[in-house]
């Protein structure tokens, strides 16, 4: 067992020896039992690295949060977020609202639930994100970095919009966000509305890529414009006679 690397195996195998004494175990019951052990010792060895390497803030699950806090949170909705259901076609999920109502919360606690079930994820916040491919273009790792981000199946953008950020930081985020076009998800998190005058080159970018709609926006708009009123194409929220500005919470998809 020590030469095929079957450490977990070998730890057990005195204990099922005897539990296989007792119950008279056949030589294949026996062997599935030991085997099943060194299994689930490296399918747990595989989640706690790709729970490390995701990078999360605080590794907060559903039960974490509490709905009854932000009621006007749609629980059905993040509940059928978490199944995962969003990766099977690289759609993207948006968090949009103000400080403090659970926006980095929820989009890690996406990202948890796509860990547990074997996928790999990475957070940043945007900052970080755009400070990192600087330093990457000036060292000459341009394609090594564009690479590490397109590489989780679920991206986790954090706090777009709480920072000023250059017009240079935000074409690296756009190039970031096109690479990852239809290969991996997006969550993204922001107190930016897309229908802002001035969006940034991601905004417009990621918002124009309806590929899954999701139920519409969790509070309906102040805003009086009818949905036939005039609009750029690409800042055309899911669903018409929803816009994103100015509200306490947002989630949807793109």
């Amino acid at each position: 067992m020590a030469y095929l690397n079957l450490a977990a195996a070998a730890e057990a195998l005195p204990t099922h020896l005897e539990r296989a004494r007792q119950n008279r175990a056949g030589h294949t019951e026996f062997l599935e039992e030991l085997l099943r052990v060194e299994v689930e010792t490296a399918e747990h060895r595989r989640w706690a690295t790709r729970l490390k390497l995701a990078n999360f803030p605080t590794r907060w699950k559903l039960e974490d949060f509490d709905f009854g806090a932000q009621p006007s949170i749609n629980e059905k909705l993040i509940r059928e977020l978490v199944t995962g259901a969003y990766l099977a076609d690289a759609t993207n999920v948006l968090f949009i609202g103000p400080p403090g109502v659970g926006k980095t919360m929820l989009a890690v606690i996406l990202g948890r639930a796509a860990v547990d079930t074997g996928h790999k994820v990475y957070y940043t916040t945007a900052a970080d994100l755009a400070a990192r491919c600087r330093k990457a273009a000036l060292q000459g790792r341009w394609a090594r970095t564009m690479r590490f981000f397109n590489t989780p199946k679920v991206l986790i953008i954090d706090e777009l919009g709480y920072l000023p950020m250059p017009a240079e930081d935000a074409a690296t985020l756009f190039q970031v966000i096109s690479r990852r076009y239809q290969k991996g998800s997006i969550i993204l998190t922001t107190n930016l509305g897309v229908t802002s005058s001035r969006p940034t080159p991601p905004q417009k970018r990621g918002v124009h890529h309806h590929r899954r709609q999701l139920p519409p926006p969790l509070i309906p708009s102040t805003s009086q414009k009818t949905p036939t009123e005039r609009r750029p194409a690409s800042l055309k929220p899911p669903n018409p006679g929803w816009d994103a500005p100015m509200l306490s919470n947002r989630v949807w998809g793109w």
